[in-house]
């Protein structure tokens, strides 16, 4: 005889489901619940109910959640009984109450609910959570209390003859709860987060610094500097300088400062504590002043964006440019690290910012020509000399982003090179130009040359 253990539940209904929502303290669910891990790997596909369950994201990142915050808090898990349907005893509330608050008399509603210790609970949704909750107590890292803490439990029971039948329609529902689950988008975690510290910088940037906030008796979402929609690029962005999820990456590089090494590396472990306000209002000051010098540096980006991201304009149309600094690609990639080395080789020299960006005021910064044509910009067919221009969007985007930046630290002279280091540098940028021809290669990097300060 199967000993059974009685919990406070909710009976509820659902297409055709029914199922239990119970309160399980954290204890419960360790000795009560079990994950794929604790069984012998399925020989045949059909036995899998579960996603395999990668400790060691339960045993770091969502442990660190537990432990570190105090405002913890799981959403339901989700379990399979596959055995006996669990015994329902309902609890009918006082005639008095039911009248007083005009609810109907039913025993389908709220009671209790007894599982059986000899039947099979699998974890179709949140074993990750489970799997944390275990290490937590295993490893006793929460204190005496934690294993008294509560969760919801939804238990849906097998309600089908056949076990196969009921393992199908158990797997269609995993199927549901996970592939029809949209996360929220890094927009709109960076609004919502409040102990990121590089996000909570961010939102406060865009509602205070000069260059960023809305403009007064605007919509915070009509911001037309920091496109706090989308980081999507469309023609709606024109007049952005940038989005909120790029300008969150932006900050991340330019606070990887010997100043504050409690940001640095900027892992998940160290975001998922709020700063106090008196560092928050530190590293906020800091940021402002970086911006400052940023855009001292770049006053034109200030002005009308709207013509200033013009791919395929010719270059005759002086009205037009294709600047290098409004594109998300660039601006993560590349400015936020050259900004961030000149800043550093700033607080060596013992010079202001300001000084040390003022060296990029006047080299070429128009996606349009040398050095960044045709590497990061370039045409669609270099052989058609109609072909429109697109920003590299393959694989190797990003080393060519990076090329572009060893290109620029040699115009500007950040670092030593020798004549071999710049031999290897023009090689690379040549690997990119392939359907050019050895002249137009060597006329473009002249052009190149003219910019060496």
């Amino acid at each position: 005889m199967s000993n059974k253990k009685t919990f406070p539940a909710l009976k509820i209904q659902m297409g055709s489901w029914e199922y239990y929502s119970v309160r399980m303290d954290f204890a419960e669910l360790k000795r009560s619940l079990v994950l794929a891990s604790s069984f012998d790997e399925p020989t045949v596909l059909d036995d899998m109910l579960q996603r395999i369950h990668k400790e060691t994201r339960s045993f770091t990142d969502m442990t660190n959640y537990l432990v570190k915050r105090d405002d913890r808090f799981y959403s339901s898990i989700v379990v399979a009984c596959l055995d006996e349907t669990p015994e329902w005893h309902p609890l009918l509330p006082p005639d008095d109450f039911l009248q007083k608050h005009n609810i109907e008399k039913s025993e389908d509603d709220l009671g209790f609910v007894s599982l059986s210790d000899s039947n099979r609970y699998y974890v179709l949704d949140g074993q990750h959570r489970v799997g944390s909750i275990n290490h937590v107590i295993d490893k006793d890292l929460g204190g005496p209390d934690f294993k008294d803490e509560q969760i919801s439990v939804l238990i849906v029971s097998n309600i089908e003859d056949d076990e196969a039948a009921s393992k199908i329609k158990f797997r269609r529902l995993f199927t549901s709860l996970n592939r029809y689950a949209k996360p929220t988008d890094g927009t709109t975690n960076i609004i919502m987060e409040e102990d990121d510290a590089f996000a909570i910088l961010t939102r406060r940037m865009v509602e205070e610094y000069k260059h960023f906030k809305t403009p007064t008796g605007e919509n915070a979402r009509d911001n037309d500097r920091i496109n706090v929609k989308t980081k999507n690029f469309n023609k709606e962005s024109l007049p952005h300088f940038t989005s909120l999820e790029t300008l969150y990456e932006i900050n991340k590089i330019l606070l990887q400062t010997d100043e504050y090494p409690e940001l640095n590396p900027a892992a998940k472990q160290t975001l998922l504590v709020r700063p106090e306000e008196e560092d928050i209002n530190s590293y906020y000051k800091s940021l402002a002043n970086m911006w400052d010098a940023i855009f001292s540096a770049f006053p034109e980006v200030l002005g009308d964006r709207t013509k200033m991201r013009s791919h395929n304009a010719a270059i005759s149309e002086k009205d037009y440019s294709d600047h290098a600094f409004l594109w998300p690609l660039t601006q993560q990639h590349l400015f936020a690290r050259l900004f961030r080395n000149l800043m550093d080789d700033a607080d060596e020299k013992e010079i202001s910012y300001e000084e040390s960006l003022s060296v990029l005021q006047n080299m070429p910064w128009d996606l349009r020509k040398a050095p960044w044509y045709p590497i990061v910009l370039a045409p669609t067919n270099a052989l058609d000399p109609a072909s429109t221009n697109t920003i590299a969007a393959g694989n190797d985007k990003n080393d060519r982003v990076k090329i572009v930046m060893d290109i620029l630290n040699y115009l500007i002279g950040y670092g030593e090179y020798k004549e071999e280091d710049i031999l290897q540098i023009k090689g690379t940028a040549f690997a990119f130009m392939q359907d050019y021809d050895d002249k137009d290669k060597d006329k473009w990097w002249k052009e190149v040359l003219k910019f060496k300060i």
